[in-house]
């Protein structure tokens, strides 16, 4: 799905982040943009924030220097239980969120874009997962809620399956386990979990797993 020509500008400003945070951030991105359009095809929420929202979401991680980054803001070896000595960083998923407010703001500016949406997109980029809210419940700020779930649909897709398969060594069954079990307690709207489910349905070996089925 081609990104309407009025986010083109906010787009093509982030790239140059998205490509110096995780190697996965630039996909990861064009990804969720696609699911938050399907997303937004249902749900009540304003397109002119949720896409440059979901567009600046992570640009952050650009300004973080660690090895292994994305290792590091993976769930699967916290939810296994596993040693996150040098593993998952909540330090790491807070200053992203912090340092992603502030460029996107800049970006926003710098770009010309709709004053009166930049507050709240900012906003949005500096809470998306804030672990005291996550997810989000207030249903009043639907645009935050579908901005998390397509952030969120990622995971759920092949391209995050295989990457819990080799960073973490999981095996197929553990991997689609953990999706299926965290699948409702990720997402919010009823969109996304059709869309979820639909995703893992495409994975190879997922017929194996009757509960996608259902």
């Amino acid at each position: 799905m081609e990104i309407d020509s009025k986010y083109k500008a906010v787009w093509e400003a982030s790239t140059e982040f998205l490509k110096k945070g995780r190697e996965v951030d630039l996909l990861h991105t064009r990804v969720s943009c696609d699911f938050a359009m399907r997303l937004l095809c249902h749900e009540s929420g304003k397109e002119e924030i949720v896409i440059p929202s979901i567009i600046l979401h992570d640009i952050g991680y650009s300004v973080i220097e660690e090895d292994d980054l994305y290792r590091k803001t993976t769930y699967f070896g916290v939810h296994k239980g596993q040693d996150t000595g040098n593993g998952y960083s909540k330090n790491i998923k807070i200053l992203h969120m912090k340092e992603g407010a502030i460029l996107a703001r800049k970006i926003l500016e710098l770009v010309k874009y709709e004053n009166a949406c930049i507050d709240e997109i900012v906003d949005i980029v500096g809470y998306h997962e804030d672990m005291s809210a996550f997810p989000p419940s207030d249903m009043s700020n639907v645009n935050r809620i579908i901005v998390s779930d397509a952030d969120k649909l990622f995971r759920l897709t092949a391209y995050n399956f295989y990457d819990i398969l080799t960073i973490h060594g999981a095996s197929v069954k553990e991997a689609f386990e953990y999706l299926i079990e965290m699948k409702d307690k990720w997402l919010v709207t009823k969109t996304a979990v059709l869309i979820a489910e639909e995703e893992l349905r495409k994975i190879p070996g997922s017929q194996r797993f009757p509960s996608l089925l259902a």
